[in-house]
């Protein structure tokens, strides 16, 4: 079965430009993943106007949230009642065959954003993973538009998904928007520092990233800039030498973790980080790689 709603909206001045740079290469989109609880109105600025602006055609894919079931978007529309789309699509997928349904293909083959809400990881991977939505939402960064998404919605951009887990994490296969990483969210105010180091150790060759509450890391071929509230917490072996950036950890303050081999970055809101190595994150992950480290 297959839910999909859309709303079209008059397009209104746009909204003055903020200071994060604009540029993104013209064959390659950006993401901006949150991590969780209510998000100040900076994150969204950055998301509508790298999505179009007024112009722009908005995605909001609900499922990760069991009350998405229920057939009632309103929650997540009113979330951009202070951004002004030229549409919005609401598309949600009640099973796996549903995802194959071209209406809601092509209501994500015309998006310039994509915003995916919080909810449970695992129930993005059950109905979307393998199908031609997933392929779509390739495509969605393939042709230069972002991708966004809090919580749930910025743990399955991993290849290496958390799904779960107090300190030892539950690790299944993500959506792998961004292979090279692990994400987590939540993350200072559920101490989850531990758990995300274990999944780093166990996939020494990912980029752990730890996304506190309020908070969101934008993400494009230039590097990583900081917004929102609180911090992201880069995690990541030293043996890892296929990312590097300008930036020392004296300048961002270097974060102790109770695991040998591992370095640990905190970047405030604010901060840009250059990536020197961006392939390291981009990079698609071999499927049969991650099953065989999964049964390890």
């Amino acid at each position: 079965m297959l839910m999909g709603q859309s709303e079209s909206l008059s397009p209104q001045s746009a909204h003055a430009e903020t200071s994060i740079s604009t540029h993104a290469a013209s064959d390659h989109g950006c993401m901006l993943l949150c991590g969780g609880s209510l998000l100040p109105q900076t994150i969204l600025e950055a998301f509508h106007e790298r999505g179009g602006g007024v112009q722009g055609q908005l995605v909001i894919i609900p499922t990760a949230s069991p009350r998405s079931d229920l057939g009632d978007f309103t929650i997540w529309k009113s979330m951009w009642n202070g951004q002004k789309w030229n549409s919005i699509c609401v598309v949600h997928a009640l099973d796996k065959e549903a995802a194959s349904n071209e209406s809601l293909l092509d209501s994500i083959r015309s998006a310039s954003a994509v915003w995916i809400a919080g909810g449970d990881q695992q129930r993005l991977v059950d109905r979307y993973l393998g199908t031609p939505v997933h392929t779509e939402l390739q495509n969605v960064l393939n042709r230069g538009g972002i991708i966004g998404g809090t919580s749930a919605g910025a743990a399955i951009a991993s290849r290496t998904m958390i799904a779960g887990g107090v300190t030892l994490p539950t690790l299944t296969e993500g959506w792998g928007l961004l292979p090279g990483t692990i994400i987590d969210q939540h993350f200072s105010q559920r101490g989850r520092f531990e758990r995300l180091a274990h999944a780093v150790e166990r996939f020494p060759d990912r980029v752990g990233i730890g996304i506190d509450e309020a908070t969101g890391i934008l993400l494009n071929r230039e590097g990583m800039e900081v917004l929102g509230s609180g911090s992201v917490y880069l995690v990541r072996s030293q043996s890892n030498k296929d990312f590097s950036h300008s930036m020392s950890a004296e300048q961002v303050g270097l974060v102790p973790m109770q695991s040998e081999g591992l370095k640990t970055t905190r970047h405030k809101s604010g901060s840009r980080l250059p990536i020197d190595r961006w392939n390291c994150i981009v990079t698609r992950t071999n499927n049969a790689e991650f099953a065989e480290a999964k049964n390890e």
